[in-house]
């Protein structure tokens, strides 16, 4: 799981479109913890879902894990929508299919909410 995350944070951060899009650049990624200080646009992710899709003779052999991200910002849809397309492409080249969307309101922010699942197998 360590390995999964570390390769997707990495991906994350080559990006030069979603470091230009993110305050911070590249250090606009946080993942669990956001130090967060009413910079905008920032994101966050963690794990919300590892669990098993496959079993045989009660042995998993394959999971699947879903992580959220957390697009945080002041504008709504004209500072996060670059920064979903950017994510969506870099997401499908690592494996990721994006499998749900919302969006909330709270304390001056617009946050976009977005789901992404892989299976992989069991470690």
């Amino acid at each position: 799981m360590a390995n999964l995350i570390a390769d997707t944070i990495k991906s994350l951060k080559r990006s030069h479109a979603l470091s230009q899009a993110l305050q911070g650049g590249s250090n606009g990624i946080y993942h669990l913890t956001i130090p967060f200080v009413g910079k905008t646009p920032t994101v966050q992710f963690s794990t919300v879902s590892d669990v098993p899709a496959m079993s045989a003779d009660n042995v998993e052999i394959y999971r699947s894990v879903t992580i959220r991200f957390h697009i945080l910002t002041k504008r709504g849809e004209a500072e996060y929508n670059p920064i979903v397309r950017e994510m969506n492409r870099i997401m499908a080249e690592i494996g990721w299919s994006r499998v749900q969307t919302t969006e909330i309101y709270e304390d001056g922010l617009v946050i976009k909410i977005v789901d992404y699942r892989i299976g992989v197998e069991a470690e």
